[in-house]
């Protein structure tokens, strides 16, 4: 249901997908690493960007556009533990640190 109505949002556009994202969301997922992003490991100078991050900011960018994003089996999980920076920055209006 959820992504018949994020691409009816997007129905008159040439790529109605642009405006839908759908992550899958473990049930014992704790940590936001895997949809905000992480410092490589081999390379700590370089960020590794996720699917969801380029979503947001694409989002972002376009505030008066329909942006859908399902996180799929969020019922079955903690999502304050993993969206915690994300929920922060939405409350206080202050930046995400995704990398120092």
């Amino acid at each position: 249901m959820a992504r018949g109505y994020a691409l009816s949002l997007w129905q008159l556009e040439a790529n109605p997908e642009e405006g839908l994202l759908i992550v899958p969301v473990q049930p014992g997922l704790h940590d936001y690493s895997s949809l905000m992003g992480y410092v490589n490991p081999l390379d700590t100078e370089s960020y590794v960007r996720t699917r969801f991050l380029d979503f947001l900011l694409q989002a972002s960018s376009a505030p008066g556009r329909p942006y859908t994003l399902v996180l799929d089996e969020m019922n079955l999980s903690h999502p304050a533990q993993y969206l915690a920076p994300l929920l922060s920055s939405m409350e206080t209006g202050d930046a995400i640190e995704l990398h120092g």
